[in-house]
């Protein structure tokens, strides 16, 4: 019986001495302030916890000045923080006490406290709230400033409360207002606070939260867990709880388990403490046995990881506690174990004790519980019974027991027990004195357990804000686990403050009832919920769909600006749960279908939830109207509405015309060379004009300025003279259209003098006085001429004014003989005068007369020239005998700016050509005769060039205005001269020319009164003066409108009983005036007004079927053709009345189609061919080579649906069938399958480069993809390489692998990737791979080789030319290719006997086939001097060596084509020794070898340089015969051969003696063993320089390593580094030899002992 049965019975001994009276109140109340929206309240309880259970404390606070209005909140812990209060507000607190939910024992309240919330700081964030998600993570939320714009982001600090940690910072944008923290410890306190970041830098920080995250288990297992042995077969086990920052929570209690080593695997007794005090006592423990404890940390989540197993040994003779201790504190001990009562001695009444209970009877209630009653039994009137101990018996699992201390009562309901288990139950007696005897057993067996069963599941009425309750009720037996789940099969977590759940357990009903209340709900708690009800017997589940109805939100409310006789869309956007429903109200009120010009579009789109996880559906509804007139401007209603609310929006209408057109016939006139005047008439528009606006800039310049006017004329001033201007005049009503542009230059202001000024003087009184008009600038502009005149000392000045137009003047009546100046001045229209020079005159005294003017002048005009004829001048006098020539002057007639030319002609001339004029120009042409004295009167001719053919015009563009209109404009030819403009245009394709007339320089036209919607050939032709010029052509197409007719062949019928067709034609051809667009369908019943739907179908359809009508009902519908320009006119009315509804089952659907993917299978069908039975709806069956193994009901509207989760590659057979009340139509069966899902592209693993030659490289590679899926697509393969020495990499496509790459470099290093392709797909490169291809060996043998006998016979002499070796070749390094890591060390304890060893070439150029060894003493001798060893392994052991001697060795591989390169140079020197040491070494042998085509290995002749050689070798002078002499090639140094050995043709016998190699075999090393109940593992390392083992021998038993090798034991072989030994027993002691095997030799062995494991 362990301790923590013995405190409870002390406990209910103690409270049937506590007096029922009532708690005290809590003392020392205390408040302190945390944030503005939050204060901690701490108390002191004065109440013993120990004597009073499930203690809570409720709190209530209210503010101070709302008086008697409490909130109140309970808890069991002595502090809580009171969130969500009002910032800088004083709050009243109280706590009383109570015991459990009773109110039977409550205290009074405490005093009050009062404390006042902080200050929210100004413009920070507000209302900081931290919500734990889970035990790892907390969301913190946080309210904006309310000056966003002044705020430049937030940051957040936080840390640990606990710890002495730093705050840590976390940055956040200015727009957010949350911030989740992740990887938190579960349970553990953290602060938090937001610091607001302002633009002016200024830091603004709100005060402190805290917010813990949710507890979870232990993360780590009790600590320090020691064992005591105590008196009377007890074993006391203590320990201490986990470190804090690892208990992630509360610990509620401790999980001991225990086990006897030996027993059967799963006999563990679990136990479970209380979490104080951290100590338990094991009872009737098995003297003798092992067994072995562990513990565990339970949380509230659930129990934490359990310690290691500790095992205790309980002794046979039992000796009280282990430990040493003094007598004192043995004596404690004693003292703090409770003394654990016997029941072996027997008790009466007369003994103070109780007699043994009588009548035990047992009821069965359920699978896991039994009723217990039993009769008071007798006790003495001392000492009355206080508790009964109820000892339960597992009778199927003896080691299941366990013991109840219960109270005075006779009833106890034994619950927690194993379904359809028998167990055994007995009853002690308590009382002050002692214990009775145990009762009589009694044995009942648990009833069989009933699956669970839910017998209700629902949810009460749910909107947006409010509180939701989802409650699922099961039954069964054991009483099942309720829980809900969400759709994802993940357990329903409490993942947010508003989340509650709640679990009422009713084991008298037998009923457990789960309920989750969502406070403030969202639509982010909407979807399907599972309810999960489970127990031992099985599990059932059970699934309900929350819907979450949320009011009318408008997301989007758009009016709009539209044209008269244009279209507009006014948009509607609302959301709501369930979707609301929209309706149009016009400014009058009335809805906005009953227009015949009004469309509505509606369609449901899926956007982001504001603030919230998930989306939202939102329901778009556009009202769009038609032929716009100015009644329909005002503001629009959208009326949304849905089963929680309604509400209305407006949206405006603004009524716009259009703008108006360019004005026409724009003209701007010079006034002075500062003021121009614009004029213009109105154009041609129906709309008022409210103003004109005429802007104008300098060309060169970009500044513009403008003048607002509401004439029509305008006068612009302060402009520059003499420069270009571009003018532009708007019409504005509200708004403008397209610009009328002109340029004009200004006059100018300067060099406007008369010209070619003459004064002569006639005779003694008169001066003739000739000028000018001042060039460049028109005569209208000049008013007149002012004459000044005076004599030469006259200080007078006279002045003389005469009209613009001449340029003649006689002065008449001066004095005689007079000097006189004279100068005239233009005057300007303006009032400005630009005067000539000063002429000085002095009259003559006789008369001095100029020439007549010439006679009969006639002129001729051509394209470019004028030729002009004329006669000399007629009459007597001096003049004409004075006569100096012709003058001719000309100029353009109508260009004020051309320049005047002038043409001086010889008197004898009669006639001249003037060329280079303009074609078809009129000039005014002068022609007079001249002498010294002056010119004759002027004889002017008026011409016109003739004018060239017209060339096309330039620019031209037909711009659509509208449906029935068409602007055409162009711009005059570059060639010739145009006076008419003849416009010609008609349909394409047809013959109905029409034609205007226009003059120049009118270059544009506005055609009207056109076909709609038609192609039009527009041909201009210029005209001069009726020569026809180049005509240009153009095509232009006027705009579409709405239709002029409706469709055609309108017919309705009905389908079935419910379903009613209607079908069309489009509208004749020369009437649709645009592409069709769609169709406008109005649909009622015949007696009624109002449209049942008014909708609109896409334009490539001619049909539409209406659904869920009433049967035997008669309707009717029509039908309007929409083009993109709005709605034409509807049809007449079209009527048919529905079928009767026929009492059998409908036919099966016409057809059936299926569509596949990878893992979904698209279905459409057709309606049955009869319909007159009603459709009610279809079933959908569907199976995986069976048909309808799973059947789905789809609705009567149905005509498609999508079948997904299915499985790719698979078959499957869909069938379709029709169904009413009346039963299922036959089925429509078909079979598809599924697409194969493409294998991934994934990169290849595992490449080896294996080097073939010294050109070739093989390339393996495994695919995982195909090694996987064991399947094969369409992939190939693509192989990239590279040299080291090149950067570009060279590419191949093969199909699979392995492949072989020839022409490659010789002894060079290449890099490999390969990668998948497929298509257009591919994956990543694979890892890279290298390797070089051989050497290749010389292709030529030595030259010049000879060989001569000397005198000595015992002598030759040989000599040679060696080969040319590349380049290349000598300067590659070799160290990859050649043996290295070459070790010599003293073999034994002899002294003329060393071990050599090395490693493999880590490259080698080819097939290995073995090595030489080659040493001596002397480091100067040549190679051919050296002692020479040939083996097939990594190691050799050189004999016969001299002591206190220093060797050289080099180690050379061999090939199967050639001998490879030296490794380094090693030198070793030997000890002094016994000189008998050797004896040991067996007898030489003697070997003869014939060369036939192989070099002897005795005779190796070596070049000094590479040059031509000679070398002498004393040879043995028993050899026999002629020697055979071998040349090997040198690519590097005397030192190391080349790869390749070439020979003479002649041949040699050679006998000679070679010592045998002995090497001796190692056994392995490093070996490691591990056991588990029933296999040993062996793994062990090759030994060092032993690279000729061909396998391990492996021996194993239960003996020790001697016996092993004389008794019958396991044997096994290996080739590889590990073995494992199975089918061992479990708990004995195994012995295992490794040996070393190689060719004809084994090594010494080694042993290890290993036990398996219990």
């Amino acid at each position: 019986m362990d301790l923590h049965i013995y405190q409870l019975f002390i406990v209910c001994l103690i409270l049937l001495c506590v007096d029922g009276s009532r708690l005290s109140k809590p003392r020392r109340l205390k408040t302190k302030v945390i944030s503005p929206t939050a204060i901690k309240v701490q108390w002191k309880d004065p109440n013993n916890h120990k004597l009073v259970s499930n203690l809570i404390y409720k709190v209530r606070y209210s503010k101070t000045r709302k008086g008697k209005v409490y909130k109140t909140i309970n808890t069991k812990d002595k502090s809580i923080v009171i969130e969500e209060l009002k910032p800088n507000t004083t709050y009243q607190f109280s706590v009383r006490a109570q015991e459990g939910k009773g109110r039977d024992r409550v205290s009074s309240w405490s005093l009050t406290a009062l404390n006042k919330t902080l200050k929210q700081v100004s413009g920070t964030a507000s209302k900081l709230k931290a919500v734990p998600l889970t035990s790892t993570s907390i969301l913190l939320t946080w309210k904006l400033p309310p000056q966003r714009n002044r705020t430049s982001g937030f940051y957040v600090l936080w840390s640990e409360v606990d710890e002495d940690a730093r705050e840590s910072r976390v940055a956040v944008s200015k727009q957010s207002n949350s911030s989740l923290f992740r990887d938190l410890i579960p349970d553990c306190l953290y602060s938090f606070r937001v610091v607001t970041l302002k633009a002016n830098g200024v830091e603004k920080s709100t005060h402190k939260i805290y917010a813990r995250p949710y507890q979870a288990r232990p993360a780590q297992a009790p600590r320090n867990v020691s064992f005591a042995l105590l008196e009377n077969s007890v074993l006391q086990v203590t320990w201490l709880p986990p470190p804090v920052r690892q208990r992630h929570g509360t610990i509620l209690s401790y999980k001991l388990q225990y086990t006897r080593k030996g027993a059967r695997r799963g006999d563990i007794c679990t136990i479970t403490s209380s979490d104080k005090p951290r100590i338990y006592n094991l009872t009737e423990l098995r003297r003798g046995e092992t067994y072995r404890i562990r513990i565990a940390a339970r949380t509230v989540n659930g129990t934490g990881p359990y310690s290691k197993w500790a095992p205790i040994d309980i002794p046979l003779k039992w000796k009280g506690s282990r430990r040493k201790s003094s007598k004192k504190n043995q004596a404690d001990q004693k003292q703090k174990t409770i003394p654990i009562p016997t029941t072996t001695t027997a008790r009466s009444p007369n003994d103070g004790y109780p007699e043994m209970p009588e009548g035990l009877n047992a009821t069965a209630l359920s699978s896991t519980s039994i009723k217990l009653s039993w009769n008071i039994p007798s006790s003495p009137a001392c000492c009355p019974i206080v508790a009964y101990t109820i000892h339960v018996t597992n009778l199927d699992n003896l080691k299941d027991e366990k013991e109840l201390v219960t109270g005075p009562n006779t009833v106890e309901i034994i619950e927690d027990l194993d379904p359809s288990t028998y167990y055994g139950f007995n009853v002690t007696a308590f009382n002050t004195q002692g214990v009775s005897h145990d009762s009589e057993e009694i044995i009942q067996k648990t009833k069989e357990p009933v699956p669970p069963r839910i017998v209700k599941i629902n949810h009460s009425d749910s909107v947006e804000g409010g509180i939701v309750n989802i409650t699922c009720i099961a039954t069964g037996d054991p009483l099942p686990w309720v829980s809900w789940h969400s759709t994802n099969s993940t357990a329903f977590a409490q993942t947010h403050s508003e989340i509650k759940s709640f679990n009422n357990r009713q084991p008298e009903k037998g009923t457990n009832e789960m309920t989750v209340m969502f406070q403030d709900v969202s639509t982010r708690q909407a979807g399907k919920y599972m309810c999960l009800a489970k127990n031992i017997a099985g599990s059932v589940n059970s699934t309900l769909d929350l819907q979450v109805n949320v009011p009318v939100r408008f997301t989007k409310i758009e009016g709009g600006i539209a044209m008269i006789e244009s279209s507009v869309n006014l948009t509607c956007a609302a959301s709501g749960v369930p979707l609301p429903s929209i309706t149009w109200l016009t400014p009058d009120g009335l809805e906005a279908y009953t227009d015949e010009r009004a469309t509505i579009f509606e369609w449901i789109e899926r956007e982001s939830e504001y603030e919230h996880v998930g989306t939202l559906e939102v329901l778009y509804n556009v009202l769009r109207l038609e032929d716009i007139v100015m009644a329909d401007g005002g503001n629009y209603t959208c009326l949304a509405q849905n089963d929680v609310n309604f509400s209305r929006r407006k949206a405006e209408l603004q009524i716009e015309v259009p703008p108006p057109p360019p004005v026409l016939n724009l003209q701007v006139f010079p006034v002075s060379p500062s003021v121009v005047l614009v004029s213009w008439t109105r154009p041609e528009y129906n709309f008022t004009i409210t103003s004109y606006k005429v802007i104008y800039r300098k060309k060169e310049s970009g500044v513009e300025e403008s003048i607002d006017t509401m004439e029509q004329s305008c006068h612009i001033s302060d402009l520059t003279a003499d420069k270009l201007y571009k003018i532009k005049v708007l019409a504005f009503n509200k708004g403008h259209g397209d610009p009328s542009r002109i340029e004009i230059r200004t006059l100018r202001n300067k060099n406007l003098q008369p010209a070619n000024v003459s004064a002569v003087a006639l005779n003694t009184s008169i001066i003739r006085l000739d000028w000018e008009a001042p060039y460049g600038i028109d005569r209208v502009y000049i008013k007149g001429y002012f004459i000044y005149y005076r004599k030469e000392n006259g200080s007078n000045e006279e002045k003389l004014y005469t009209h613009g137009s001449r340029n003649k003047q006689f002065l008449i009546g001066l004095g005689k003989q007079d000097i006189y100046f004279l100068r005239i001045a233009t005057l300007m229209t303006w009032g400005d005068e630009f005067p000539s020079q000063w002429i000085k005159i002095k009259k003559s005294a006789q008369e001095l007369l100029p020439p007549p003017e010439p006679t009969n002048v006639f002129i001729t005009p051509a394209s470019e020239k004028v030729r002009i004829t004329w006669q000399s001048p007629v009459g007597k006098g001096q003049g004409l005998k004075d006569l100096k020539g012709y003058r001719i002057v000309y100029g353009p007639k109508d260009d004020t700016t051309a320049k005047i030319k002038k043409i001086r002609v010889s008197k004898f001339a009669t006639r001249h050509t003037i060329t280079s004029l303009l074609p078809g120009t009129a000039y005014i042409i002068s022609l007079r005769s001249f002498n010294d004295y002056g010119e004759s009167s002027p004889i002017y001719l008026r011409t016109t060039t003739k004018a060239t053919r017209p060339g096309p015009v330039q620019s031209a563009s037909a711009t659509p205005l509208s449906s029935t209109t068409i602007f055409v404009s162009w711009i005059t030819p570059t060639k010739g001269q145009a006076t008419d403009y003849h416009v010609r245009y008609w349909r394409r394709f047809k013959n109905d020319k029409q034609s205007q007339w226009m003059k120049a320089p009118q270059t544009n036209i506005t055609v009207k009164e056109l076909r709609k919607f038609r192609e039009y050939k527009f041909e201009i032709i210029p005209y001069h003066e009726g020569e026809i010029g180049e005509s240009t052509v153009l095509f232009a197409r006027t705009k579409s409108d709405v239709p002029d007719a409706p469709p055609r062949k309108i017919k309705m019928k009905a389908i079935n009983a419910t379903a009613m067709r209607i079908r069309w034609d489009v509208p004749p051809k020369a009437l649709q005036n645009g592409r069709i667009t769609g169709y406008k369908l109005v649909f009622k019943r015949f007696k009624s007004n109002r449209p049942l739907a008014t909708f609109t179908v896409d334009g490539n359809r001619k049909n539409y079927t209406f659904y869920g009508l009433e049967s035997s009902m008669q309707y009717k519908a029509r039908v309007a053709a929409m083009t993109i320009r709005g709605t034409g006119p509807y049809s007449k009315w079209h009527s048919g009345k529905t079928l009767e509804v026929e009492k059998l089952p409908p036919e099966r659907p016409a057809s059936l189609t299926l569509l596949s993917t990878e893992r979904s299978i698209h279905i459409s069908w057709t309606l049955p061919r009869y319909t007159g039975a009603s459709i009610d709806g279809y079933i959908l069956g569907y199976g995986r080579y069976i048909p309808e193994v799973n059947r789905q009901i789809l609705p009567s509207t149905s005509l498609s649906h999508d079948i997904k989760q299915l499985r790719e590659n698979t078959e499957y057979i869909i069938s379709i069938r029709a169904f009413n009340k009346y039963g299922e139509s036959s089925a429509t069966y078909d079979f598809i399958k599924t697409k194969e899902v493409p294998l991934k592209l994934e990169p290849p693993e595992m490449i080896k480069a294996i080097t073939l030659s010294s050109t070739s490289i093989g390339i393996y590679w495994i695919d995982p993809a195909l090694n996987k899926f064991r399947r094969r697509d369409s992939r190939q393969y693509t192989l990239r390489y590279s040299s080291e020495s090149d950067t570009d990499y060279t590419y191949r496509n093969v199909s699979k692998p392995p492949v072989i790459l020839d022409n490659l470099q010789v002894h060079t290093k290449y890099e490999f990737a390969i990668r998948v392709i497929r298509g257009t797909d591919f994956s990543k490169w694979s890892l890279p791979v290298s390797n070089t291809t051989f050497v290749e060996p010389p292709k030529s043998v030595p030259i010049k080789l000879g060989v001569t006998a000397t005198e000595e016979p015992s002598k030759l002499t040989v000599s040679w030319k060696p080969v040319e070796v590349p380049e290349q070749l000598t300067n590659q390094d070799h160290s990859q290719s050649s043996p290295y890591d070459v070790v010599i060390s003293q073999h034994g304890i002899s002294h003329n006997t060393v071990d050599m060893t090395w490693s493999k070439p880590r490259q080698p150029d080819g097939k290995l086939t073995g090595y030489h060894i080659s040493y001596t003493s002397s480091k100067g001798d040549d190679l051919i001097n050296w002692r020479r060893i040939e083996t097939t392994n990594t190691m050799v052991t050189v004999t016969q060596l001299q002591e206190n001697t220093t060797y050289y060795f080099k180690v050379q591989a061999l090939y199967t084509t050639h001998a490879g390169y030296f490794s380094d140079m090693v030198n070793f020197t030997t000890k002094t020794g016994d000189q008998n040491s050797d004896q040991r070494m067996p007898k030489t042998k003697d070997y003869t070898m014939t060369s036939t085509k192989s070099t002897p290995k005795n005779i190796i002749i070596t070049p000094d340089t590479v040059s031509t050689h000679r070398y002498t070798k004393r040879l043995d002078p028993r050899l026999q015969g002629v020697p055979r002499v071998s040349v090997i090639t040198n690519t590097t140094d005397q030192n190391e051969p080349t790869s390749k050995r070439l020979y003479t043709k002649d041949s040699l016998s050679i006998k000679t003696t070679v010592l045998p190699v002995y090497e001796e075999l190692l056994p392995p090393v490093n070996i490691t063993l591990t056991s588990t109940n029933s296999s040993i593992t062996v793994i062990w390392t090759q030994p060092r320089h032993t690279n000729h083992i061909t396998k391990y021998i492996i021996q194993y038993g239960t003996t020790d390593s001697q016996q092993i090798q004389t008794e019958e034991v396991e044997k096994l072989e290996a080739t590889e580094l590990s073995v494992i030994l199975s089918n061992l027993e479990a708990t004995t002691t195994y012995t295992i030899i490794i040996q070393s095997e190689g060719y004809n030799a084994v090594s010494d062995s080694v042993s290890k002992t290993i036990s398996t494991k219990d």
